[in-house]
C-alpha cells in the first residue's frame, strides 16, 4: 500500500491560512486577530543558534492523487534530526505554480517511515510548518515517536508536494534547525491535560531566554504609521508585550530595535495574503520585497497604519509558524495595524495608554503565532476528536472553549463572555491565544506548554 497516497487522499478539507472571506479554504483566518465590538544543559547565548538547510527542488520523486483528486508531485525526502541539541525545526516551501486552488505542503515521516499529519493550514504558493508542535506528540500527530529528548537524536523525514512538476517550475525549500541545547527543565517537561481553566498556568521555568524583535515602522513620505517611530514611542505597548512573555510560564525577555521603511505601497495594506506577493500592496509583497530591512536573527515586526481588505483586523502573522532565519520570503514577518487599535484621537496621532496596552496584546498574540502557537480554539469553538483537529490548538495542556458554549447568542462564534468560565472545556478567553480580543479583557495567560513551544523556536535563545 502506498501510505502517502492513502494519507493525502483522505485529507481533502485543507484550509488556506491567508484567504480572508473565502477562497479555497473558507473564511476562518487562523493567524489573524480580530477586534470584537463589545539546569545541566543550561547554555547562555548571545544570538540564536540556527542550522540552515536551504535548497532548490528541480525534480520529482513521483506522483500521487492529492487534494481534490488532482495529480501532485512529491520531492525526494529530506532528513532532519530532533534531539536535545537540536530540539526543533521550521520548514518553508514555495513554488510559483499557476493554480488558484492547489496548495503546496510538506509531508512528514517518523523514524519508522510512517507518514503523519501536520497541523497548519496550507497556503497556495508559500507554506511553513514546524516540528514538534508541542511536548505530547501522540496528541497532535497520532504518532508517539515524534520527540526531541534523545541525546543522540532521532532522524525524521520530510518531503514537499506540488501541483506542478518541480522539473518544470522549480521550488525553493528550507529546513531551519534550532541548535540551542535544551535546558534540564525543558527536557524534563511533560504536558498534562486538566479539569480547570487554570491548567498549566503554574509552571515556572528555571532559566530566562531572549528574543530579538526588529520593529519596522512603515511610512509614506511625511505620512507615518505612527508619529513617534521609535522603541520609546511605543514603550507602553512594548512593556505590555514584555510583561506577558516574561511571566514564569514563559520566561522569554525581549530586546527591541527600531527603523523606518519608506514605501508608498505598504502604509495601507490592500491584501492580507502572503501568497499574493505579486500585488503591490499585499503582505506577501511587503515581506518578500523588504529583505534589506529585516534581520535573520530577529522577529521582524512591521508596524503600519491599516488594512482595507477586511476591516477590524488587528494584526497578522506571516504564518504559524512564520519563516525564521531567512529574510525576504513571503512569510518573513508579521504586522500590526495601528488604526485598528484606536479608540480616540485622529488618524496618525499618538495612541492613548489604553490603546497602546491593547496594541501590546496584539503584538504578543501575533508573535505567538509567528513562533508556533495556534489559537486555543477557532471562532466556532473546539469540536471533534479527529487528528489533525483544525478547531483547536495541538497542545494537550491548553484549556479550550467547546462549540457547545455558543449560546448567548448562538451565532456560530464563541465569545469572550461565553468562554470566560472555570472548567477546562468552557474557558480560554483569558489566554493570550484566544481567537479574538476586545481591547478591554486582559488576555495574558500562557500555559507551561505554550511557553515550551515559544522557548523551542530557533529565534529564542
Amino acid at each position: 500500500m502506498n501510505f502517502k497516497k492513502l494519507l493525502i487522499s483522505t485529507f481533502l478539507t485543507f484550509s488556506f491560512v491567508n484567504c480572508p472571506g473565502g477562497g479555497g479554504g473558507g473564511s476562518d483566518m487562523t493567524n489573524l486577530l480580530f477586534l470584537l465590538a463589545a539546569g545541566g544543559f543550561f547554555n547562555q547565548s548571545n544570538a540564536p543558534c540556527m542550522q540552515k538547510n536551504v535548497f532548490t527542488i528541480n525534480s520529482s520523486a513521483g506522483t500521487f492523487n492529492g487534494p481534490g483528486g488532482n495529480t501532485y508531485y512529491y520531492s525526494t525526502p529530506q532528513d532532519y534530526v530532533l534531539s536535545i541539541s537540536k530540539p526543533s525545526a521550521i520548514f518553508h516551501v514555495q513554488q510559483d505554480h499557476g493554480f488558484a486552488d492547489r496548495p503546496v505542503f510538506p509531508s512528514f515521516y517518523d523514524d519508522l517511515n510512517f507518514n503523519y499529519y501536520g497541523r497548519e493550514g496550507w497556503n497556495l504558493i508559500s507554506t511553513t510548518s514546524m516540528s514538534p508542535y508541542g511536548e505530547n506528540s501522540l496528541y497532535y500527530t497520532g504518532r508517539s515517536g515524534v520527540f526531541n529528548r534523545v541525546g543522540s537524536g532521532v532522524t525524521y523525514g520530510v518531503d514537499f508536494n506540488f501541483p506542478t512538476s518541480p522539473a518544470i517550475t522549480n521550488a525553493q525549500a528550507s529546513i531551519i534547525s534550532n541548535c540551542r541545547i535544551m535546558d534540564n527543565d525543558e527536557l524534563a517537561f511533560r504536558a498534562e491535560s486538566g479539569t480547570s481553566s487554570s491548567n498549566g498556568l503554574s509552571k515556572v521555568w528555571t532559566n530566562r531566554k531572549k528574543l530579538n524583535v526588529n520593529l519596522i515602522f512603515v511610512k509614506n513620505g511625511n505620512a507615518r504609521s505612527y508619529p513617534d517611530p521609535t522603541v520609546e514611542g511605543l514603550q507602553a505597548a512594548l512593556d505590555r508585550w514584555t510583561s506577558i512573555y516574561s511571566q514564569d510560564s514563559v520566561k522569554v525577555d525581549i530586546q527591541f530595535t527600531a527603523q523606518e521603511l519608506d514605501s508608498a505601497n505598504f502604509l495601507s495594506i490592500a491584501s492580507l495574503s502572503t501568497d499574493d506577493y505579486g500585488a503591490a500592496s499585499s503582505l506577501g509583497r511587503m515581506y518578500s520585497s523588504t529583505g534589506a530591512y529585516q534581520s535573520e536573527n530577529a522577529l521582524n515586526l512591521f508596524i503600519t497604519r491599516e488594512e482595507t481588505q477586511v476591516g477590524g483586523v488587528l494584526g497578522v502573522s506571516g504564518g504559524i509558524p512564520g519563516n525564521i532565519g531567512l529574510t525576504g520570503t513571503p512569510q518573513s514577518g508579521m504586522v500590526v495595524f495601528i488604526e485598528a487599535h484606536r479608540s480616540s484621537g485622529a488618524v496618525g496621532s499618538v495612541l492613548s495608554n489604553a490603546d497602546l496596552t491593547f496594541l501590546g496584546d496584539t503584538m504578543a498574540h501575533e508573535a505567538g503565532h509567528f513562533l508556533g502557537l495556534f489559537h486555543t480554539n477557532e471562532s466556532a469553538g473546539a469540536s471533534g476528536v479527529a487528528i489533525p483537529n483544525m478547531t483547536k490548538d495541538p497542545l494537550i495542556e491548553t484549556p479550550q472553549c467547546d462549540s457547545t458554549q455558543d449560546t448567548a447568542p448562538a451565532n456560530g462564534q464563541v465569545s469572550i463572555v461565553e468562554c470566560n468560565n472555570t472548567g477546562f472545556f468552557n474557558s480560554g478567553a483569558l489566554n493570550l491565544m484566544f481567537w479574538a480580543g476586545d481591547g478591554v479583557t486582559a488576555q495574558t495567560q500562557l500555559t507551561g506548554e505554550q511557553g515550551w513551544v515559544l522557548r523551542m523556536n530557533p529565534l529564542v535563545y
